[in-house]
């Protein structure tokens, strides 16, 4: 039972500029292509446009963001890379961009370009949510980042919604103390926007530090119902019993963790 922030949030697929009518319908073609997963397909068109324009707007950046879905990431990055020599301004490129180092380079490499999105006006709930990401890492400014989140979570349709209210939840996680309740809140929040045993377990971990004991529990009853498998969540529910003076209760709950396996490493 895993879930990384930015997991659902793939790489931007630019439309392409009008104007250039030759290649229009190929790059069309070819965006069809990835959008139902016939990347060989794809990948052969945009690499014909671009040997007949090796500056069409769009191309090269929805070379990367195939090449990211396949793990090429050195091909990613390169085309990423051609698509900012052709055309700086395109935001999906600078989106891309910032992903691709965020998820490959880490926060601190992917902070100047982040806030350079941000700068750009009018950002996106993307770019708001990258620029809080950013800044969870080493050398990050933790103000900044629930910043960011929190414009994110206003901008965002509702699936980044969801991300930025985890992400924000594991940064009051970390600061601990009175943040503590904001993140079983903000866990809580994203769960409702899209079921997740990760953040519904993590919901019942915040209200148990609060000793809200009941409410945890069922907080990791949601989870369990969405990953039955998950040893995590039985073991935290005897825990949860014990606290609670259920020694019966416990003891049922431990029997399901076994009969599941060494439960995983904790989750972040």
């Amino acid at each position: 039972m895993r879930r990384t922030t930015l997991a659902l949030l793939g790489l931007l697929v630019a439309a392409g500029c009008a104007g250039r009518s030759g290649v229009l319908r190929d790059h069309a073609s070819a965006v069809e292509a990835q959008r139902l997963g016939r990347l060989d397909e794809a990948r052969e068109i945009y690499r014909k446009i671009l040997l007949r324009d090796p500056t069409f707007e769009g191309a090269w950046n929805n070379l990367a963001a195939l090449e990211w879905e396949q793990a090429h990431t050195s091909e990613a990055l390169a085309a990423i890379g051609e698509e900012l020599r052709a055309h700086p301004g395109l935001l999906s490129a600078r989106t891309n961009e910032v992903i691709l180092l965020y998820r490959t380079a880490g926060a601190a490499a992917a902070r100047p370009k982040a806030e350079a999105l941000v700068a750009l006006g009018d950002p996106t709930g993307t770019a708001f949510l990258l620029l809080g990401l950013s800044h969870r890492g080493p050398g990050g400014d933790s103000k900044r980042a629930l910043q960011a989140f929190e414009e994110a979570i206003i901008l965002g349709p509702e699936r980044l919604r969801s991300e930025a209210l985890f992400a924000r939840a594991l940064a009051l996680a970390a600061e601990g103390g009175a943040s503590i309740e904001g993140a079983a809140k903000d866990f809580a929040a994203s769960a409702d926007l899209r079921p997740s045993a990760v953040a519904h377990y993590n919901a019942a971990v915040c209200l148990a530090r609060l000793a809200r004991l009941p409410e945890a529990d069922a907080a990791a009853e949601h989870a369990m119902a969405l990953d039955a498998k998950a040893a995590l969540v039985p073991l935290l529910r005897a825990q949860l019993a014990i606290a609670a003076s259920q020694p019966a209760v416990a003891e049922r709950h431990f029997a399901k963790a076994l009969e599941l396996g060494a439960p995983e490493a904790p989750l972040r």
